[in-house]
């Protein structure tokens, strides 16, 4: 991500006029829009243990933010140090 004057822009499309924080917190309609479109959160995802993805898949509706998909992850993981 690169940011170009008050534009914020991933590698294929560009956010002018957003604010970190807007970019953040931006909700996408499902999963697979959150990962074509959020780099970072596809970075994260693809970290994440395969157990971990396989479920927030099976809920791939509920998760439309990168902190809805940090929180989820942490929920799953939570016990497993």
């Amino acid at each position: 991500m690169a940011a170009i004057g008050s534009c914020i822009c991933p590698v294929d499309f560009c956010l002018c006029g957003y604010t970190t924080r807007e970019v953040i917190d931006m909700k996408y309609h499902d999963l697979t829009e959150l990962l074509e479109k959020d780099l970072q959160a596809k970075i994260y995802f693809n970290k994440l243990p395969d157990y971990v993805r396989d479920q927030i898949r099976t809920r791939s509706g509920n998760v439309n933010s990168f902190d809805s998909l940090k929180d989820y992850a942490e929920n799953l993981t939570r016990g497993d140090g």
